[in-house]
């Protein structure tokens, strides 16, 4: 099926989008779209995540994202992997416990300015 979407080509340049898009499957592949054509072949399983980031939302202690200024911005908080913690060498596991601490804390938060509105 997937030979099948793919659009007749006349070469293969790797610098550059082609656009040559498969035809009728979803989702479709936007680019470099060839046959695949002579074996051996070999699969391997890809999972795309976040683990850690190196640099990221600046928070407060309180899981408040901080603007360019240094402000807190009200009402909005962040925790996890997209945080900015990570600025040289990451300390392992620490990623994990950060995440589930601030977690806590931006959904406290969050809860309570609701609940004065």
């Amino acid at each position: 099926a997937y030979n099948a979407a793919c659009p007749p080509s006349d070469g293969f340049d790797h610098t550059a989008p082609d656009g040559l898009a498969t035809e009728g499957l979803v989702p479709p592949k936007s680019n470099w779209s060839r046959p695949i054509e002579q074996g051996p072949f070999v699969a391997y399983p890809i999972m795309a995540a976040n683990v850690f980031s190196f640099g990221g939302l600046r928070t407060t202690s309180a899981a408040e994202v901080v603007d360019r200024d240094g402000r807190p911005m009200k009402g909005l908080y962040a925790a996890g992997e997209l945080t900015g913690l990570y600025y040289s060498n990451y300390t392992g596991s620490t990623s994990v416990l950060r995440g589930a601490t601030f977690g806590r804390i931006a959904g406290t938060n969050a809860a309570a300015l609701k609940a004065e509105a």
